[in-house]
């Protein structure tokens, strides 16, 4: 039998609206194969029915409005009050206190942990400050990571208490963070900090100096030298 019309889905013939039986395809969320209904002859709209608050003719080609006294459920409103309702104020502490010794953690927890703090954003920041002492290296460089995405100015005072840390990263993600902060009262700090990492010494490949150099840079608080002349 001779098909009419164009190739359908999948390569398949679309048949006319009467004769054909659906179009059999794979869902790909589940795996089994559904019918799609069949096409409706077209039927004709009146002007009218284009004009209404919804734009959707019905079956039959009336205007599809909402019935009078349709509202909607009060489970709807309980369950939307319940999501938007906010937590006290001691579960969110806990909560935030929890997330910051997971820092601490594997990498993958302490992955998500960082995740949830910038989300939680400036209300986490004293929890992370008041917490950083007890974090080892991993957990404080994470920190430095959530205090450069939440960009708030609580966050200076601690950045400067690891300028004085034992590890060199920590130092130079530091001073990374006050230039990213732009904490202008950081300055000489941050001149201390890199001639207490030169008396170091520190090996050819350390990124330490530049990094501090860089942040004394993005500050204004370097001047220019010139070598002396010949």
């Amino acid at each position: 039998m001779a098909h009419h019309g164009w190739q359908g889905e999948q390569g398949l013939p679309h048949r006319g609206p009467a004769q054909s039986p659906g179009l059999r395809c794979a869902c790909d969320q589940h795996g089994r194969r559904f019918v799609r209904p069949r096409r409706r002859t077209n039927r004709s709209i009146r002007p009218g029915a284009r004009s209404t608050s919804h734009g959707i003719p019905s079956r039959s080609g009336e205007p599809r409005t909402r019935p009078h006294g349709r509202r909607t459920p009060p489970c709807a409103l309980l369950v939307a009050a319940h999501l938007l309702a906010p937590r006290p104020a001691g579960v969110m502490t806990s909560r935030i206190k929890r997330l910051v010794q997971q820092l601490d953690g594997e990498a993958s927890e302490s992955y998500d942990a960082r995740a949830e703090l910038i989300w939680i954003h400036s209300d986490a920041i004293l929890a992370i400050v008041d917490g950083l002492p007890s974090l080892g290296g991993f957990g404080q460089l994470t920190a430095i990571e959530v205090f450069k995405e939440v960009s708030d100015f609580r966050c200076g005072p601690a950045l400067v208490g690891l300028l004085d840390s034992d590890t060199p990263a920590i130092r130079e993600w530091a001073a990374t963070a006050l230039a990213n902060l732009e904490v202008d009262g950081a300055i000489e700090l941050l001149r201390r900090a890199h001639r207490a990492c030169l008396q170091r010494t520190p090996p050819p490949d350390w990124t330490e100096p530049s990094g501090i150099s860089w942040a004394l840079t993005e500050l204004g608080g370097r001047s220019p030298v010139l070598p002396p002349c010949a």
